[in-house]
């Protein structure tokens, strides 16, 4: 086996019989049947070296992604992307796009057999910037589509976003080459430099839709020599809020960010764990999807019948775009907090005895300061509901945090996991996105009124379970007040059922939009709870039993 680090090393000097092509995307790993894409793009290769690709992720014989994760990921396909960066980068826009576009189309031959399965990339350095150009250009052309629809998220390696330290994005990257080369070609370094190719414009490109993904960002934290930070903390994360992205820091400089020596290593230890659980995201991600695509309608139909309304079903709701992360239970929330045993008693008698009530009051509103627990809450009343088979949905929202931020997916994913819940609900809600193929961009009260509230009216008396609860929390923290208003008028809208019981528990902060929706809801249609006005003696219990 060739050693890639002493390969690297070389350079030019380097003797072959052949010419080693620098353009490719080739297959580390390859399982016998992959549930999951990891495609690794390298940065710049200031020594002009032919293995650079593998040099990149190497230290000595050892390439981690072929040698140290397939027994932790043993379904993961592992692809290695080569190209020739000095040309790209040095060719400013121009050669950056060539490469993206090459990116693209080696990828889609790959995966030609299986586009729908997960993509997890991982970059390191300018790797990063060429393939936040191919995501641009995926959104250009449709023939890229499922590349862009299957990717589940990136892990960046010393990737400089933006500039750190006042320094402008050209500038890291001349730093990059200095790091490595002590006399690099004033042509070189000029064409680095230019802000035609690290302007603001890619930054901005791709920030429309990196809320659409999951981040990884590790970044150095130890000086390259009299070079200072490469890439420091603000240049290499993107900023993203909530769970979105992952900043973490390692213990090198911006060489050693993606190289290890053992797989015992603490370094290499820290970023598997993260890009382990990533990629396993993007799997479950991907099963839910499908899972989606593979709804049924009811097999007392004829059975013609029965197959063409399920295939027009499965290519319909497994496209809805809805928030992955919005439920109580998905895997990025499973280790949030439920009540203890005996905390809230008196509180979750209440909610419950509501929930399951028949007065007209379907909305409870608890609310209170920040840090009186009514996510803790919200999520032990929907785990209990979820456990009864009587949970609707959930949605749980966070600032900043991408889909759960705002609300554009909000009914669209409360339809489908509404769609769950039984067959009549998967045929409804079908039924209502083949008419309205574009229901996802349309305004909140459309998709509130076609894919929740028509299909809900059309069940039945007898139909099982005969009631429903929703539990939204943090409705607080959606980023417009408008869209906050117009939720709460929409639900309001419940109230018309006659054959099943909907409840509505819903939390927030009293923040002014808040206090004016409900304003505008009967009193006898809704019923609050002032989350900090409980008595100090029964927080100290509950503190108590926490410890």
């Amino acid at each position: 086996m060739p050693d890639w680090a002493s390969l690297g090393r070389r350079g030019d000097n380097l003797q072959t019989t052949h010419r080693v092509s620098k353009n490719f995307l080739k297959v580390l790993v390859s399982p016998q049947d992959p549930d999951v894409d990891i495609i690794a793009v390298h940065g710049l290769n200031p020594t002009n070296t032919e293995f650079h690709a593998e040099a990149t992720w190497t230290v000595e014989d050892k390439l981690w992604l072929r040698d140290f994760l397939p027994p932790q990921l043993p379904s993961a396909r592992v692809l290695l992307f080569g190209y020739n960066a000095n040309v790209a980068f040095e060719t400013s826009q121009a050669g950056v796009r060539e490469q993206a576009i090459n990116l693209l189309n080696r990828l889609a031959s790959k995966r030609e057999q299986a586009e729908a399965r997960p993509i997890v990339f991982v970059a390191h350095s300018l790797g990063g910037i060429l393939f936040q150009r191919a995501f641009f250009e995926a959104t250009l052309l449709d023939s890229f589509l499922s590349i862009r629809v299957s990717t589940y998220g990136f892990s960046f390696f010393g990737t400089p976003h933006q500039g750190g330290n006042f320094a402008k994005l050209g500038d890291i990257a001349a730093s990059i080459i200095r790091g490595v080369i002590r006399n690099p070609s004033s042509t070189f370094m000029e064409a680095l430099k230019k802000d035609s190719l690290f302007s603001d414009t890619l930054v901005r490109d791709f920030r429309h839709q990196r809320e659409d993904y999951h981040v990884l960002s590790f970044f150095e934290t130890l000086p390259m020599g009299r070079l200072g930070l490469i890439v420091d903390q603000k240049s290499a994360t993107l900023g993203l809020a909530g769970l979105r992205e992952r900043q973490i820091p390692t213990d090198v400089d911006h060489t050693g960010v993606c190289k290890f020596e053992s797989a015992e290593g603490d370094d290499y230890e820290q970023v598997s764990f993260n890009l382990v659980r990533l990629v396993k995201s993007a799997v479950m991600a991907a099963a839910e999807r499908a899972r989606i695509a593979s709804l049924s309608v009811p097999s007392s139909r004829p059975l013609s019948e029965a197959a063409s309304v399920d295939t027009v079903t499965k290519s319909l709701l497994s496209h809805l775009p809805y928030a992955v992360d919005a439920p109580f239970n998905t895997y990025s929330r499973q280790h949030d907090p439920t009540c203890l045993s005996d905390t809230r008693v008196d509180l979750l008698r209440e909610i419950y005895t509501w929930a399951d009530g028949k007065d007209g009051r379907f909305i409870y509103w608890m609310n209170g300061l920040a840090d009186t627990g009514q996510s803790t809450i919200a999520r032990t009343v929907a785990r209990n509901y979820f456990a009864n088979c009587q949970l609707g949905a959930s949605f749980f929202f966070l600032r900043g945090g991408g889909d759960v931020g705002h609300a554009s997916k909000f009914f669209i994913t409360i339809a489908v996991q509404l769609a769950r819940k039984s067959q009549s609900l998967q045929r409804y809600i079908g039924d209502a996105v083949r008419k309205n193929a574009d229901i996802a961009t349309q305004s909140l009260g459309d998709q509130w009124r076609q894919v929740v509230l028509g299909p809900l009216s059309k069940l039945s008396g007898d139909s099982y379970p005969s009631s429903y609860i929703l539990v939204i929390d943090a409705l607080d923290e959606c980023d417009n007040d408008d869209d906050i208003q117009t939720i709460l008028k929409l639900l309001a809208e419940a109230q018309t059922f006659q054959t099943i019981r909907l409840r509505v528990l819903l939390t927030s902060r009293p923040e002014i939009p808040i206090r004016h929706g409900f304003y505008q809801i009967p009193e006898a249609e809704h019923q609050s709870f002032v989350l900090h006005h409980i008595s100090p003696s029964i927080i100290d219990h509950d503190i108590t039993l926490a410890r």
